[in-house]
């Protein structure tokens, strides 16, 4: 049977060769359609972090001044700042390590490096789970909160893990143990335990320094110690700290305990994150990385948000505008004019972000 024309057009290699064409450039032209959605998106969700940065930056300087004093006698007394108390007594450890308890098998010393702190070194006789360290027995009574976090350094060549630990005691004695923390050699971390209600029959508690992997020769230093009525510790203060206005937070998204400076290098009186717990909160969203630093004084800040999508967006407290940072690596120019604060330069932008890494 004669085929007709049209058959033999519908089934022409070519045409069908090309019509797979046509389908496939719809269908990846549909994709990068998509995905171009989805980038905008990320990137807005970015610039919306900014907004929530200034917001919680807002309550730090509305949380009000601040004047620490110590309760009795310097470095051996509880210390308080306006409404915060930290109780353990001798927590920066500036002259001695007197308040501080030396565990068996741990060799605990003394040093006048950071300012003052507490070594410890462990012996051959150490077994897993030693305590490394406790502060002086603190008054409490059932029902009240404390938090607790000490900053520790890793000072020698093997790597452990540490907890710390808040033992309240009575009647019973009982155990909240925080996170546990690897720290290897030349480490340093905020090392925390959270939001511990104290049980009935309480009189009094203990903060503890406690490895669930010592060895043999492990080495550490406490620089600072707090324990406050607070969910989360978020900043370090006692009797000798200065003095400041409400000021403004340094923050980095994935610090972790990291404390750090206004210039978000990792040393420090603010724990990284601590934006995210302070009065008016706020959680970045899934794969935004945001570093804010401020001017030494805290008056003035200055925050960059990273989208997924690679693109940094800038924000400051001089402005309710945002707008993209371009350039490379250490070089990076605001690509539409964001005010910046007075103390701060795009200089100290490039510097503080070099300190943060990864921007």
């Amino acid at each position: 049977m004669a085929r007709h024309r049209r058959d033999q057009g519908a089934t022409d290699p070519l045409l069908v060769i090309a019509a797979i064409a046509v389908s496939f450039v719809l269908l990846v032209g549909g994709s990068f359609a998509v995905a171009g959605v989805l980038d905008n998106g990320r990137d807005l969700n970015a610039r919306a972090d900014l907004d929530k940065v200034a917001t919680a930056e807002s309550a730090a300087v509305a949380a009000g001044p601040s004047s620490p004093s110590w309760t009795g006698a310097t470095d051996a007394s509880a210390s308080v700042e306006g409404s915060r108390r930290n109780d353990i007594v001798n927590p920066h450890l500036r002259t001695g390590r007197s308040g501080w308890a030396t565990m068996a098998n741990v060799s605990t010393g003394w040093e006048a490096a950071n300012g003052g702190r507490i070594t410890l070194v462990s012996s051959s006789g150490v077994d897993p789970g030693q305590t490394y360290t406790s502060t002086a027995e603190m008054p409490i009574t059932p029902g009240e909160r404390r938090s607790a976090a000490l900053y520790v350094t890793n000072t020698g060549t093997v790597t452990f893990r540490v907890n710390a630990m808040i033992n309240p005691r009575g009647t019973a004695s009982s155990w909240a143990v925080g996170g546990s923390v690897t720290l290897n050699p030349g480490d340093t971390r905020v090392v925390h335990v959270d939001n511990v209600t104290m049980p009935a029959g309480t009189t009094s508690y203990l903060v503890l320094l406690r490895s669930n992997s010592l060895t043999p020769g492990a080495a550490a230093a406490i620089d600072w110690a707090i324990s406050e009525d607070t969910p989360v510790v978020t900043s370090y203060f006692d009797g000798t700290t200065p003095s400041r206005p409400g000021t403004y937070l340094p923050y980095l998204s994935d610090a972790g305990d990291l404390a750090v400076d206004s210039a978000l290098r990792p040393a420090g009186g603010t724990i990284g994150r601590a934006l995210e717990t302070f009065d008016v909160g706020f959680t970045p969203s899934d794969g935004t990385r945001i570093a804010v630093l401020t001017d030494a004084a805290g008056t003035g800040w200055v925050a960059v948000a990273q989208s997924i999508t690679g693109k940094l967006y800038l924000r400051t407290s001089a402005s309710a505008a945002t707008g993209e940072l371009i350039g490379s690596t250490g070089n990076r120019t605001p690509a539409t004019r964001v005010p910046l604060p007075a103390g701060l330069t795009i200089s100290d932008v490039n510097a503080a972000l070099a300190n943060a890494g990864g921007f």
